[in-house]
């Protein structure tokens, strides 16, 4: 939950205080230690480019490694007690390689698309043992439904880019996430998105039957 927070914090301060350079380092180390990294760095990535080529922001851009080097210096300093235990720089950094290495090891899935099965039905094949089918213990049928809220709106909104970062990220995220193993909690990830793009969905329907009801109370009055 963690994650999702600051993600969302960072994803804020990006796009609409591109002038607060310090704080959205911060929340970038924030979000960097509240889980491991390699997710947070495909969103950070995702998010540069995105900003780079849709929103044509390039100057701005400028500012990204000193938010870099923020956030790299509030990441460290959650080793701060082990720093003072006597962990060097370069234990500091072999410790990130290795977990790294497990993560890209133990995270490879034996069925293609197994994470967006589990997302979409709530069954998924297991990776212990190949060709069981296994229902998630948690799932909600919202789920996909929200996802084609996502792709609707993010056909419907496409000129306006700030607002269409947050329905095209899902599509992304389960994009990259092809090959990865299924697990429950990989979807958390982008749920806030998906759950602003059905609301936004459901705003739009309701202010839509609104403006119809007094389209034909005008007619008549």
């Amino acid at each position: 939950m963690g994650q999702v927070v600051f993600a969302l914090a960072f994803l804020i301060l990006f796009f609409f205080y591109p002038k607060k350079i310090f704080w959205q380092g911060v929340i970038l180390g924030f979000l960097f230690a509240s889980k491991f990294w390699s997710v947070s760095l495909l969103y950070v990535a995702f998010l540069v480019f995105y900003r780079f080529l849709f929103l044509k922001e390039r100057e701005s851009i400028k500012s990204l490694p000193i938010v870099l080097l923020v956030a790299f210096l509030t990441f460290t300093s959650f080793y701060f007690k082990s720093f003072v235990s006597g962990m060097g720089f370069f234990d500091f950094l072999l410790l990130q390689a290795r977990t790294l290495k497990f993560m890209l090891i133990h995270n490879s899935a034996n069925t293609f698309g197994n994470l967006f099965l589990l997302f979409a039905s709530g069954h998924y094949f297991s990776w212990w043992e190949d060709g069981t089918w296994v229902r998630a213990q948690y799932w909600s049928p919202l789920w996909p439904v929200s996802f084609l809220a996502s792709v609707f709106l993010a056909f419907k909104f496409s000129r306006d880019k700030k607002v269409w970062f947050v329905f095209i990220f899902p599509i992304f995220y389960f994009l990259v996430n092809l090959a990865n193993t299924a697990f429950t909690r990989y979807i958390l990830f982008v749920i806030p998105f998906l759950y602003l793009s059905v609301s936004h969905g459901i705003n739009l329907l309701i202010n839509s039957k609104l403006k119809n009801q007094n389209s034909k109370v005008q007619v008549k009055s």
